[in-house]
Order: C-alpha cells, then structure tokens, then sequence
C-alpha cells in the first residue's frame, strides 16, 4: 500500500485534516521577518516604476499638469507608500502569525508524492 496523501484517511479535497501534522512544526515568523522577505515584496509591489511612469504624465496631461509637477506627486506618493509599507508589513505579520499556527486543513500541493507521520 501507498503511504502517500491520496491514500490517508486525514486526507480529503486536496487538504490533510490531521490536527497534529502541524503540531511538531515551528514556523519562525520572526526570522522572515527579521531576513525582510515581506519587506522585500512590499518594496517591489509599493512602488510607481519606469513602466507606470507613461500611464501617470498620461493621466497629468488630461488633468493639465506639468510633468515636472507629475513627478513631484509621484515622488510624494512613492514616499507616503514607503511609510506604509511599515504598518502594512506589521499587519501582515499578526495575520500570518495569528492564522498559520490556527488552520484547519493544509493544503497538499501533490498527495501521491508527500508522506507524514500521521498516515492512517
């Protein structure tokens, strides 16, 4: 017999419904905290690049404003977003902090290749 997921009793609609396969686990939310990986995505996604720059004088010459007065307002907007990143990178850490360690089920990517100590 296979001792995979797809053949587990705790497995059902693609989740392990085991309470304990989480259990040993320790998901250290300091350390990618701490390595700045949310950091990191909120800096590459909170950002106005090259690419939007078109769209923005776009928009700033409908709206009969200079393109030096554009690029102001973006820098401010781009300054304003960089102090947010801060409190949405503490929000997003309580999130993840306080709903890893509480789920339910955990969603198994492929069933026929992955094995845990809670096989039934």
């Amino acid at each position: 017999m296979y001792k995979c997921c797809r053949w587990c009793g705790n497995f059902s609609d693609g989740a392990c419904l085991s309470g304990q396969f989480m259990e040993g686990v320790d998901l250290n939310m300091d350390k990618i905290r701490d390595d700045g990986l949310i950091m990191e995505v909120l800096k590459e996604e909170m950002v106005f690049n090259d690419s939007d720059l078109a769209d923005y004088y776009e928009f700033a010459k409908r709206l009969k404003i200079s393109k030096v007065k554009a690029t102001q307002l973006i820098d401010v907007i781009n300054n304003i977003l960089a102090d947010k990143r801060v409190e949405v990178e503490d929000a997003l850490d309580t999130a993840l902090m306080n709903n890893l360690h509480s789920a339910e089920r955990i969603f198994i990517k492929n069933e026929h290749e992955f094995v845990c100590s809670e096989f039934k």
